[in-house]
């Protein structure tokens, strides 16, 4: 009986790590909602409700649950991708949001390296706006011009 006890108990402790170290990552999910924003100036939306869940996100991000180089790139960051993201927010015009897009972007790029995941983040190349973004694709879909000039750009740089 004690064998068997002592077995559950393993077994159970083993499925607790396992769903921890599952959970999502603070910065990732960050960078999903970054993502989002990105996707609707591509397809020529003014970001402004997708701005509101990132500026949530960003404040959601709890230092302690980050790894000790994600708290020191996170540390150097944080302030100026909010700074960013409130500006999107703040705006309905996609040409101010777009300009602020391009800061944001530059800022999220230490911070995207810094995520821990098996899936590649791609930083892409506006050579028209001298800009860079991030994307969960190689395919390349410009957030500054939208459907006027939608591949413009290239693939700079692939994080895993």
């Amino acid at each position: 009986m004690k064998k068997l006890f002592l077995s559950l108990f393993l077994f159970s402790s083993l499925l607790f790590t396992a769903s921890a170290a599952e959970a999502q990552d603070p910065l990732k999910e960050t960078y999903q909602a970054y993502l989002a924003l990105k996707n609707d100036l591509v397809k020529d939306m003014v970001a402004k409700a997708s701005a509101e869940t990132f500026v949530a996100k960003i404040k959601a991000v709890k230092t302690q649950d980050l790894t000790a180089a994600q708290q020191k790139v996170w540390a150097g960051y944080a302030t100026k991708i909010l700074k960013d993201a409130e500006a999107i927010s703040a705006s309905k015009d996609i040409e101010k949001q777009r300009k602020a897009f391009s800061t944001l972007s530059e800022n999220m790029y230490p911070v995207a390296k810094s995520i821990a995941s098996g899936e590649a983040i791609y930083y892409q190349f506006c050579p028209m706006k001298k800009s860079y973004w991030l994307s969960s694709e190689s395919a390349v879909k410009n957030p500054y011009y939208g459907k006027s000039m939608l591949t413009c750009g290239s693939v700079k740089e692939v994080l895993k």
